[in-house]
């Protein structure tokens, strides 16, 4: 991808994941949903108003299918998540790119959050916080308690080592 670019010399990516495709579940659902309408909605226009009126209908739908699908669709395949030995890096957008790296030795803590369907699908929400108490949450990562358990021991490691104390 296109952030392993500004990779250092030495680093290594361990994952390069995006969010679980159950994301796309409820823009698709909303898809059909909307074509069944837009199909109704056509073949109930009276023919006196069908010329202006089934325009109206297509530019209703194209602006609910760009609001409620496309964009959904767009967000989920645009962004990315990385991690390396190093740091977690956070890509999105597609026309106006934003990226946020952050190393694991300012994370504080790391803890993931299922509910009842994220455990049918076998993902979940990895949530990372950070040493001045903001919180960054992974949304829909696939395989979360692996993920958790290797974020884990990558921050307990870029950690100092503590000192050896004479007690």
């Amino acid at each position: 991808m296109g952030w392993r670019r500004h990779l250092g010399d030495d680093e290594t990516v361990i994952a390069d994941l995006r969010a679980h495709p159950k994301a796309l579940v409820v823009p698709v659902v909303f898809l059909f949903a909307l074509a069944a309408a837009c199909g109704v909605a056509l073949a109930m226009v009276p023919a006196a108003v069908e010329p202006w009126a089934g325009w109206l209908i297509a530019v209703i739908t194209a602006a609910l299918a760009i609001a409620f699908v496309q964009r959904p669709v767009l967000a989920w395949a645009t962004t990315r998540y990385g991690f390396t030995d190093r740091r977690l890096v956070v890509r999105a957008g597609l026309l106006r790119r934003r990226r946020s790296d952050l190393p694991y030795s300012r994370i504080t803590d790391v803890s993931y959050a299922r509910g009842l369907l994220d455990r049918l699908w076998g993902s979940g929400t990895l949530v990372v916080t950070t040493a001045s108490g903001a919180r960054l949450e992974l949304i829909g990562m696939p395989q979360v308690i692996a993920l958790h358990q290797a974020v884990s021991q990558l921050v307990a490691e870029s950690r100092p080592a503590a000192p050896d104390l004479p007690y």
